[in-house]
Order: C-alpha cells, then sequence, then structure tokens
C-alpha cells in the first residue's frame, strides 16, 4: 500500500514537471513571435505551480520579502479592483490581469521541483528554439518594415516604417531588450554555459537581434538594452565597467546637447525634445499625476488610467487630446494612477527587495537576471512594460531569480 502511494505520488510530481517544462517551451516558442502562445505559458504554468503550492507549503515559509511584497502588491490589485468595481472598463479583462502577478509567485514553486539536471537536453532545444525566434522575429520584421511584404504570405500589406518583427515595434523592441541582454550573458558566460546553447545559432540571434533592435528605433528599449550590459560588464570587471561606463556617459550628454538644440530630423534617437513624440508622452506623465489627485490611495482601479486619459486630457486642458486609451509610459505612473499610493508603494518595493536578493545571490541572478532587471528601471521611465508580452518575460525572470536563491539559500 505504502509503495503503491509512493509510485502515484512520484507519477504526480513527474507529471507536474511536464507541465512546467511544457510552460517553458511555450515561452522560448511565443514570447518573440506571438501573443497566443505564451498564454500556454500561464496555463501549464499556473496547473504545476498551484499543485506544488498546496503539496509543498513549506516553501512558503522561505519566501524572500521581495515576494510578500509581491503578495501584498496583489492584495492591493484586488482591493482597487472591487472599490473601483462598478465604474472600470472592460472589467473582466483588467481583473484578469492579476494573473500575470500571481504567475511571477506560483510559478516559483514550478521551478524549485524542476529537476534542471536532468532536462539540460530539454533547456538546450528550448532556448535554442528561443534564440530561432529572435532570427526568425528580426528578419521577419525588416522585410516588413522595408518592402512592406509579409513575407509569410508573400502579399504586400502597410506596415509602420519601423521594424516591429512579428507583432508591433513597442512590443518587439522592449521585449527584445531582455533577450539581447540574455544573450550578451551567454556570450560572457560561454564556457560555463555551453551545453544550454548552441554557438552558431546565438551568435547569428545576436547580430540580427542588434540590427532589429536599431530597425525598430525604438529609444528606451535601447537605452534599457546598453544599461544592461554596461551593468553585466561592471559586474565581471568593475574598471572596464567604470570606463565603459564613462564613455557611454559622454555619448549620451552629447546626445543630450543635440536633442536639446534643435536635434535631428533624420535620427530618430536624437530628435528634438520638444518633438511629437516627446510631448505625447508628456501629456501621458500629466495625465497619470491628475488621474492620482483624484483618487490617490487606491487609484481608479487595474488597467484603468488608459480608460481615463480622454476625460482627464479634456477636463484639465492637456495637450495630445487625441492620443488616447493609451497608458501612461512609465511603470511608476502607470501603478500610480491605476492602484495609488498604496500600490506603488508596494509595486516599488517589490523591485527594491528583488533587486538586493539578486545582487546577494547566485552567479546566474547576479550575471543572467540581475542585468536584464537593470533595464527594467530605464526603460520602464519611458514605457510602460508590465503588458501581456512585458509581464511574461519579467514574471518568468523573477520567478527563475526566487527559485534559484531559494535552492542556493537552503542548498536545495
Amino acid at each position: 500500500m505504502i509503495i503503491e502511494r509512493g509510485r502515484n505520488c512520484l507519477k504526480k510530481f513527474k507529471q507536474m514537471n511536464t507541465f512546467t517544462l511544457i510552460a517553458l517551451f511555450c515561452f522560448a516558442i511565443g514570447i518573440h513571435s506571438s501573443v497566443s502562445i505564451p498564454a500556454g505559458m500561464h496555463l501549464f504554468g499556473f496547473i504545476s505551480g498551484l499543485y506544488y503550492a498546496i503539496k509543498d507549503k513549506s516553501i512558503w515559509k522561505r519566501l524572500p520579502l521581495s515576494s510578500w511584497a509581491l503578495v501584498v502588491f496583489i492584495a492591493v490589485f484586488l482591493a482597487s479592483g472591487i472599490i473601483n468595481f462598478s465604474q472600470m472598463s472592460e472589467t473582466s479583462k483588467s481583473l484578469g490581469s492579476v494573473k500575470y502577478w500571481l504567475f511571477g509567485i506560483l510559478f516559483i514553486f514550478s521551478i524549485l521541483h524542476f529537476p534542471i539536471p536532468e532536462k539540460t537536453k530539454h533547456i538546450r532545444i528550448m532556448v535554442n528554439l528561443l534564440l530561432v525566434s529572435v532570427i526568425l522575429a528580426g528578419i521577419i520584421g525588416i522585410i516588413r518594415s522595408k518592402w512592406q511584404i509579409d513575407p509569410l504570405s508573400f502579399k504586400s500589406r502597410s506596415y509602420h516604417e519601423r521594424n516591429g518583427g512579428f507583432y508591433g515595434y513597442m512590443r518587439y523592441a522592449y521585449n527584445l531588450q531582455f533577450l539581447l541582454i540574455f544573450m550578451t550573458s551567454l556570450l560572457f558566460l560561454k564556457e560555463k554555459l555551453k551545453d544550454f546553447f548552441n554557438s552558431k545559432i546565438l551568435i547569428t540571434a545576436y547580430v540580427i537581434g542588434w540590427i532589429g533592435m536599431f530597425a525598430s528605433q525604438t529609444r528606451g528599449a535601447l537605452l534599457g538594452t546598453i544599461f544592461g550590459i554596461l551593468v553585466l560588464v561592471f559586474l565581471i570587471n568593475k574598471k572596464i565597467g567604470l570606463i565603459l561606463g564613462g564613455g557611454i556617459l559622454i555619448i549620451l550628454l552629447g546626445a543630450l546637447a543635440v536633442i536639446f538644440n534643435g536635434g535631428s530630423q533624420k535620427i530618430r534617437v536624437l530628435e528634438r525634445f520638444n518633438s511629437s513624440s516627446n510631448t505625447m508622452r508628456l501629456s501621458q506623465y500629466h495625465s497619470a499625476l491628475y488621474a492620482f489627485k483624484e483618487k490617490p490611495f487606491f487609484g481608479h482601479g487595474p488597467l484603468q488610467l488608459r480608460h481615463e486619459v480622454q476625460r482627464i486630457k479634456a477636463s484639465n486642458n492637456l495637450e495630445h487630446k487625441e492620443y488616447v486609451g493609451q497608458h501612461a509610459h512609465n511603470i511608476f505612473l502607470e501603478h500610480l494612477a491605476d492602484y495609488g499610493v498604496i500600490g506603488l508603494l508596494f509595486f516599488t518595493l517589490w523591485l527594491i527587495l528583488w533587486g538586493t536578493e539578486l545582487f546577494t545571490s547566485s552567479w546566474m541572478n547576479k550575471f543572467i537576471i540581475l542585468p536584464c532587471y537593470a533595464a527594467i528601471w530605464i526603460s520602464g521611465q519611458v514605457e510602460y512594460l508590465f503588458n501581456s508580452t512585458g509581464s511574461f518575460t519579467i514574471m518568468l525572470l523573477y520567478s527563475i531569480s526566487i527559485a534559484s536563491y531559494l535552492r542556493e539559500k537552503f542548498k536545495e
């Protein structure tokens, strides 16, 4: 009887680990090529995460402070939704977005129980598929933007002049920043991680990824990528990092001098400060602040700023009244408007605590995930990174990093 129960339990664990593996494959295949395939990561990740969260209660006691800050933020998210329920737009979609945050907690349990040494072959396939998706997205996006042809159907269509990969330049570039930083880490740690990827595929993806980034003309994502790589170099060699950082600072100061003195009409990253692109973002910042003043404690509710912008701009006579239905283009202002000062407090606390845990954690967290984390603070000033695509990547990074942190801390 006891032996039979043990066998059944082992089967369940293996099945749950299969769900975890499928979830990771959904991310690798779809994060850079589809807005729907990564949903499989949530589906299968939630199944394994819930199972282990219920089955292994000891992990709850070991969760670090950042995880508890995230749990409290989720509570504030729900409280904001309940308070604003009767006034919210797209209520089910808005409240349903709590899944992204919940995934960050639950998938920690999945990764902790995932037998990484036994899955080296699967992880290698997964990483290579992710790299191939970068190659395909870059090539297809450039063909679409340059020649206005869809290479998948061979039909002429109208595409934006900025490279958007498979699904649009903003999502493409702001997700690509994390992948470029990740690939840079793989190149630096090539000898240590050589069993987990194919070098030729990596180099090809890296080159095409950079071409794709520049072709997207997305300034915030480019700055985030540069800063993340700078942090990586500094962690590996402080002296070289400081020299590189000094050189980048000089270049940035020169760029700012150009931007504030008329800018450039040919190079988008150097366009003048008062260009329509910049003033549109400023109008969103102002809208978020006015939204906060209206509901300072719990905000307007999850993902509600975009539904309030038109009214706020009209009533406060803000610029760009035609630019509506958009987020704040800033992760902190967006959370301030949606969840109020209480939500912003715990969101920021979560980010800070996560950073301290990364810095005092394993080599993997320090040299792979910490540089990606650093990019959030830079690109997050000009873009809301926690849309569907961004949340998939950021919360996966979080759950993997915390699982690694706990493994090291408790020597599991």
